[in-house]
């Protein structure tokens, strides 16, 4: 079928090559595009003895200092600039959480050899008591895993005292894993002492603890992260042998699927709903995620290729996209941080040069029209 765009002028051989060349053209412009911006990040690396943990949305980063003389420290980077945020006397020490206000949570191991949570806030570490922190709110709330007379719980740290709490049903093994800054918090626990019992993930609310529910009623399954919509994201044992990433909100949990590995990891996840993680895959290389537009998508597809680094996974994501992961480049490997530099458009933008092109071939045809008559 003929292109109305040239059944509707006349046909001189200059009008033709007009006709063709506005063809060759909206041919390239309207050709198949994605149907969504996709977004495409840059890589810069972090420096080679820090390893982080998490990041806000300052762009600020909390995690692992290997310092001088094979010592492990908490630290925190800003700017590019490392701070080594020390041991508090202990022996080790490593960050696991930031909040906004540059706030960081951790663990210390003391001299005893156990470890403890800590809080540094306003230059100074603060001890805890004995467990593990995990995650942290804008306030300065700290959630985490302490010792039990049966077992372990979920702690929460909250002005100036930790009180433990997280067992569903006559479960004795419980972890408080996020917290939001309404202070919701979300873990995971074992239904019983039976070893064969599963974990099921959990949010406590206003002072009630929810068992949110499974994708199969077995193996493990938790809460990982919570943002201050009340999404939450975290991982099930899906019944096919493999663990899958979930997304919860609104009281229905969405199975997000998986790599088609076994297992699969949450990272983190930023108050727009954007989960990052990474899933292994039945026979070949772990596979860095993100989870946004209701897909889960490999990170290494929207990575520009210019940079030459190959993803291996992904640890968490502020408000702003950036990622922090690992990845390997040249026979090395380093932390980085993955910025958004750009986005492919999607192709609707090209209608809008139509009516140009109309005109166009039409006043180049106006001579030969003018010549005829004549």
């Amino acid at each position: 079928m003929t292109p109305p765009l040239c059944t509707s002028l006349p046909r001189p051989r200059l009008l033709a090559r007009t006709c063709l060349a506005v063809l060759a053209l909206l041919w390239v412009l309207l050709a198949p595009a994605p149907s969504r911006a996709t977004a495409l990040y840059t890589a810069q690396r972090l420096p080679g003895n820090f390893h982080p943990a998490d990041i806000n949305n300052a762009g600020q980063m909390a995690g692992v200092l290997y310092a001088e003389g094979g010592g492990i420290h908490a630290a925190l980077v800003t700017d590019g600039a490392v701070t080594d945020l020390g041991t508090f006397g202990g022996t080790y020490s490593y960050a696991t959480a930031l909040n906004e206000s540059g706030a960081v949570a951790g663990n210390v191991g003391t001299a005893a050899g156990t470890e403890h949570a800590f809080l540094f806030q306003y230059g100074h570490m603060h001890d805890l008591g004995a467990g593990n922190a995990i995650g942290m709110n804008a306030r300065g709330d700290v959630v985490g895993q302490t010792g039990s007379a049966t077992g372990a719980a979920g702690f929460l740290y909250h002005d100036g005292s930790m009180s433990a709490f997280g067992h569903l049903g006559a479960g004795n093994i419980g972890r408080a894993t996020g917290i939001n800054d309404a202070g919701q918090i979300v873990g995971e626990s074992n239904l019983s002492v039976d070893a064969q019992a599963p974990t099921h993930p959990w949010l406590y609310d206003g002072g009630t603890l929810h068992d949110l529910g499974t994708l199969a009623n077995q193996g493990v399954n938790s809460a990982v992260a919570i943002n201050n919509a009340g999404q939450i994201a975290g991982y099930s044992d899906a019944g096919d042998g493999r663990m899958h990433a979930f997304f919860y909100d609104h009281g229905v949990m969405s199975d997000l699927g998986s790599f088609g590995g076994r297992d699969i990891t949450i990272g983190g996840m930023n108050q727009l709903g954007h989960v990052v993680g990474t899933g292994n895959t039945p026979d070949g290389p772990d596979v860095p995620f993100i989870f946004r537009d209701s897909a889960l998508v490999d990170l290494n597809t929207l990575v520009d290729p210019a940079v030459g680094w190959k993803i291996t996974s992904a640890l968490d994501i502020n408000d702003a996209g950036q990622v922090i992961a690992y990845a390997c480049r040249d026979a090395q490997c380093s932390a980085v941080r993955l910025d958004v530099a750009t986005t492919v458009p999607e192709p609707r933008g090209a209608w809008l040069l139509l009516p140009g092109l109309l005109l166009l071939a039409r006043s180049r045809s106006a001579p030969q029209a003018r010549d005829k008559q004549a």
